[in-house]
């Protein structure tokens, strides 16, 4: 059973998610998408509301948010080890995006998800609030769901992955670039592992390493002051696919037996 959120919680912690309009500052040309209407597609389908997080700067009344969703029944058919698929619903009400449906995932042993960027799939602007409306939200649902699919053969090739010392290291660094940029860096303080469940050497749990040090923060990867978690709903979204994206390329390069540099 999956603790869900209740309307009450939901406009709590994303009270962007429930605006009418859109803010006063985007032309007339804008096509507003209420993500209330959408939470309500979705559960009508299944997908209950599990986590919410919204950016606190500027405009929060139509700032961006993300409102993570899981299907029991669906979520328990296709878990992989500890990991739990799922679906993020990412939009504002500020012109600066076009709401979406991303795969994700839960891994049961850490506190923080993420989202993979193969196929993402975007609800369309300019018919969401037509007559077709519902039928557009399973059109970007359906290929949601096949990313997911996707996603989870990769985790269990990834499984079978080991890495090498140095290949633990090149994959790092490049990582550690997504936040870091340029700046110099100690690459080997994102394979600290937090727990006896992240022993192992294979690419999926040197990717979750990674990954949650990158996110959570508390690291000293230059210098004695340790670094924030990221709670920005965009910065978390832009490491979270892109680190992905590093690691399906990485996956490309040990099926060829190349090296990862």
């Amino acid at each position: 059973m999956i603790a869900t959120l209740e309307p009450k919680q939901l406009r709590s912690i994303v009270p962007a998610a429930f605006a009418r309009i859109p803010s006063d500052r985007v032309s007339d040309r804008y096509a507003f998408i209420s993500t209330a209407d959408i939470i309500d597609e979705l559960q009508d389908r299944g997908w209950q509301p599990v986590r919410a997080s919204q950016a606190r700067k500027g405009d929060t009344d139509h700032g961006t948010h993300k409102i993570t969703f899981r299907r029991p029944d669906w979520s328990s058919i296709r878990a992989v080890g500890d990991t739990v698929p799922e679906i993020n619903l990412v939009n504002d009400h500020m012109a600066q995006r076009r709401a979406r449906l991303l795969a994700g995932f839960w891994r049961l042993v850490c506190s923080n998800g993420l989202m993979v960027s193969a196929g993402i799939a975007e609800l369309s602007a300019c018919v969401v609030h037509r007559g077709d409306a519902a039928l557009v939200i399973d059109e970007a649902l359906e290929h949601a769901l096949e990313s997911l699919d996707e996603a989870v053969e990769s985790i269990t090739e990834w499984r079978g992955m080991k890495l090498t010392e140095l290949q633990r290291g090149i994959f790092a660094q490049a990582a550690g670039e997504l936040r870091f940029g340029n700046k110099s860096f100690d690459a080997h303080t994102l394979l600290e592992r937090r727990r006896q469940e992240d022993e192992g050497n294979d690419l999926w749990t040197v990717f979750n390493v990674i990954q949650e040090n990158l996110i959570k923060g508390g690291i000293r990867p230059m210098s004695n002051r340790a670094t924030r978690e990221i709670t920005a709903v965009s910065a978390d979204e832009r490491i979270n696919c892109t680190l992905w994206d590093l690691a399906e390329a990485a996956a490309e390069r040990i099926r060829k037996g190349q090296s990862l540099s």
